[in-house]
């Protein structure tokens, strides 16, 4: 099946290490993929400061760039002849235009990592609903990344079951392979005797950074070597630095900033046990996300610690192939990581179930077979 692959997303975020590990992974199949991306900055912020021109020039913006997807994906069609169109979805609908105007020329695919009906449920312009459905209706199939997702667009959209499907992110488990070495991570950051308790992501409010502040603060008194590696950036790592430096642990916390994907292997490989908190009540709508840390974190055979929320129970096998724990729950997380500390034959056995599971059901290549599927289901309907 010939795709062409329709997208947007920013440099330095998790969208584009997916995108080009599906273009990977879906090539090795011997299929074709023509990309039409688009990479931008990242958001700013600064929305609510926004003058009434400026809100008005934003729309006209919008409309501007919608017409230039659809211009440019008609020709890209026209060229290359694709079997399917594959649009990443957008929730500010920049692919609207290119969506409805090709849907009746070619078999369209939405890829759906979030709609603003679940993650801005409150904040969304009523429009935004209406043009939600309206892609949706256009899509001859969608996938979406967990079942959460996929029982809210049906039951919120009124969109047939059996046209969305659930296709989990993934993990190249060859680039994410615990035959790393990390002695030189350990050597450059001078951390060889450190107990590591890792952290990889953006530095969001969801991603619930201040848990490990509150985990630290009593799991130091009892583990005195240990060291919480927060490998990643955002906005918001200067105020967990000070709040770091205030709670007088800036001796057990290491921010490392940003690093490449391509190098997060040979940080991984050097933690003893790592986490992945995630704030609750960011996800009113429940959890519905698909974290790609989480598939990294097990392919690299790690003891992973997360939250028992949504597609997680699924993916994780408690105390079989990882723990869920509440990240609020810090008792539990204090008494669960002195488990792993004191027993390395536990944590190395976690470790190996861990890989085992992502290598039999969530690599890149069982994604792009899934996405491979869809696409000849939807050619045929």
């Amino acid at each position: 099946m010939k795709i062409l692959y329709c997208y947007i997303t920013v440099a330095s975020e998790g969208g584009k290490v997916h995108i080009e590990s599906f273009v990977k992974a879906y090539r090795s199949l011997g299929e074709t993929v023509i990309e039409s991306g688009v990479i931008m900055p990242p958001y700013a912020g600064g929305k609510e400061t926004w003058s009434a021109g400026k809100r008005i020039m934003v729309k006209l913006r919008w409309l501007a760039e919608n017409f230039r997807h659809f211009w440019r994906t008609l020709r890209m069609a026209r060229a290359h002849k694709p079997d399917v169109l594959l649009f990443r979805f957008q929730p500010l609908h920049e692919f609207l235009f290119s969506i409805v105007g090709l849907f009746s020329l070619y078999p369209v695919i939405l890829e759906i990592n979030a709609v603003r009906s679940i993650e801005s449920h409150e904040n969304r312009p009523r429009i935004s609903d209406l043009l939600d459905w309206l892609s949706l209706k256009c899509a001859r199939r969608s996938f979406v990344v967990s079942e959460r997702l996929r029982e809210h667009i049906v039951q919120h959209y009124h969109v047939e079951a059996q046209r969305i499907a659930v296709i989990e992110n993934g993990v190249d488990v060859d680039e994410f392979n615990p035959d790393t070495s990390g002695y030189g991570v350990r050597r450059k950051l001078g951390v060889e005797d450190r107990f590591i308790v890792g952290f990889v992501g953006s530095f969001r409010p969801w991603h619930g950074i201040n848990y490990l502040m509150a985990l630290a603060e009593n799991l130091v008194p009892q583990l005195p070597s240990t060291l919480f590696l927060l490998v990643g950036d955002g906005a918001d790592r200067p105020l967990y630095e000070k709040k770091v430096q205030e709670m007088g642990l800036t001796g057990h916390f290491l921010f490392t900033g940003r690093v490449a994907h391509a190098e997060v292997p040979q940080y991984l490989v050097s933690m003893d046990v790592v986490i992945a908190p995630v704030v609750k009540k960011s996800f009113l709508g429940g959890f519905h996300g698909s974290p790609l840390k989480i598939f990294e974190y097990m392919a690299m055979a790690k003891s992973v610690i997360a939250p028992p929320l949504g597609q997680t129970c699924d993916v994780i096998e408690d105390g079989v192939s990882g723990l869920l724990i509440d990240s609020e729950d810090t008792p539990k997380l204090v008494l669960a990581i002195l488990n792993l500390h004191h027993d390395p034959a536990l944590r190395e056995r976690i470790g190996q179930n861990a890989r085992a599971r992502v290598m039999g059901r969530y690599s890149w290549r069982i994604n792009a077979e899934k996405v491979r599927r869809l696409c000849m289901e939807a050619w045929n309907a």
